[in-house]
């Protein structure tokens, strides 16, 4: 017990139980359990000692590892913090990027839209100056020719009834069509301007087509053959004159020993009229200054109802096409 008590103080506890025992053998039971008693308390508190001990380890393992997690967790909220900035700053690089290269884009279009509009602009100019030209030719010559024949009429030289009867129909004629083609001008100027006054009304288009081929059969002593669809009749909401106006255009201008030929179509649906006129003049090439007027101011009447009008002249026999909005109604629904 004495070398155990300076090693060991668990040994030393169990040398002392060992002791208690010898004891109890040599019949002193009494000092026996004395020894007994003293030697469990002693375990007792080493047990709670040892236990102690390893509590305070397992506290110092736990605070260990708490220190740790606490580490590691503000490791991944600097790692988070890093990563969204990061993120943050691709989006917002990527943003700028983006509104760089659209806004170059957009300007790129612009750049080229106002070269455009610029080129527009001096084509413009150089056909309004070669229009100028052109009508300036077109009535000066007339002009001159009414203003001669008039002064010729008008002096005191001696002319024969024959002789001055063709030259009052010359200047009949020729101020004729100089007033129409003032007019044409006139009229350009206001659909261009978007000035051209139009009265709507409901207007049935094969009748109106068939007054205009009339008309012009009647003045220039030629027929117009036309082909439309049987027992129904087309309806559209426009200026019934205007219209006129334009097939009287069309038909006015035929080309020499050919038949004018107006082919008239109707969509599935029933809105929509389609109209070929071939033997017109106004479909082709190397046109009048009056006749480009005439074509212009039709596009533009036929444009404005929505419909379109177009110079088919790649054609293998030129035409003119044109559409027309309306309803299609039969005789009976009439």
């Amino acid at each position: 017990m004495a070398l155990f008590h300076s090693v060991s103080d668990i040994d030393y506890n169990e040398a002392f139980a060992k002791h208690a025992e010898i004891i109890h053998l040599m019949g002193r039971d009494v000092e026996a359990l004395q020894l007994l008693k003293r030697a469990k308390t002693v375990r007792d508190s080493l047990q709670i000692e040892l236990l102690n001990t390893q509590t305070e380890q397992v506290k110092s393992i736990h605070d260990v590892y708490l220190l740790q997690q606490e580490k590691e967790r503000n490791y991944r909220y600097l790692q988070i913090i890093i990563i969204s900035f990061l993120i943050v700053s691709i989006i917002a690089i990527t943003v700028f990027i983006v509104y760089t290269y659209r806004a170059r884009r957009k300007l790129e279009r612009d750049e080229a839209e106002m070269r455009r509009m610029t080129d527009e602009v001096e084509l413009a100019n150089s056909a309004k100056e070669r229009f100028l030209s052109n009508i300036s030719t077109s009535i000066s010559q007339p002009l001159d020719e009414v203003v001669g024949n008039s002064l010729l009429l008008a002096s005191e030289r001696q002319i024969e009834d024959q002789q001055r009867v063709a030259i009052s129909e010359v200047v009949n004629k020729t101020s004729s069509d100089l007033m129409q083609l003032i007019n044409n001008i006139l009229d350009l100027s206001r659909l261009e301007a978007g000035m051209m006054r139009f009265i709507l009304s409901d207007v049935e288009i094969f009748s109106l087509i068939q007054d205009a081929a009339t008309g012009t059969s009647i003045g220039n002593g030629r027929k117009i053959n036309i082909v439309c669809p049987q027992s129904a009749l087309f309806w559209s909401h426009i200026d019934g004159p205007r219209l006129l106006n334009v097939f009287n255009n069309l038909f006015a201008f035929v080309i020499s020993g050919k038949e004018l030929q107006v082919a008239i179509e109707v969509n599935q649906e029933g809105t929509e009229l389609m109209i070929k006129v071939y033997g017109t003049l106004l479909a082709h090439q190397n046109l009048s200054q009056d006749m480009i007027i005439r074509n212009e101011i039709n596009r533009m009447i036929i444009s404005h109802f929505k419909g379109v009008y177009e110079s088919k002249t790649e054609a293998q026999t030129p035409y003119i096409y044109l559409t027309l909005k309306g309803n299609l109604t039969s005789f009976d629904q009439n």
